[in-house]
């Protein structure tokens, strides 16, 4: 039995839910530390981070779990992770501390984007002529 994972990206998708996981607690709960705090000061420090972070679970997700599956598996990875953070967005209306902003999906689509077009770089095989 191997503990350490084979492929480096599965640790690197572990590491990016944790993160934002904690940012997803942070902004729950009111209580901003560390880099948190920082994204605060940033102008459209939150986009920033939602597109970073969200695209780059989801390139993570494809490049580990899903890169078996061929191109198809890679689109799950984007599609996954696009469900999860329309499902964080849609819970914050039951947190009195958060709002419902169109501007952080736009802004996790973007990142989704990014991922998508990073993934499919490394899948397609360049044709020579």
């Amino acid at each position: 039995m191997h503990i350490v994972p084979k492929n480096p990206y599965s640790i690197f998708t572990v590491f990016m839910m944790a993160l934002i996981g904690c940012a997803i607690f942070s902004a729950d709960t009111g209580f901003a530390y560390g880099p948190i705090s920082l994204v605060q000061q940033i102008p459209y420090g939150d986009k920033w981070a939602h597109a970073i972070l969200y695209g780059s679970l989801a390139y993570g997700l494809g490049r580990s779990f899903l890169h078996g599956q061929g191109f198809l598996g890679l689109q799950r990875a984007v599609v996954w992770v696009a469900l999860f953070g329309l499902a964080e967005e849609l819970s914050q209306f039951w947190f009195p501390l958060r709002t419902v902003d169109m501007g952080d999906l736009l802004a996790d689509l973007l990142g989704l984007g990014c991922a998508q077009l990073a993934l499919h770089a490394r899948t397609v095989k360049p044709r020579l002529h």
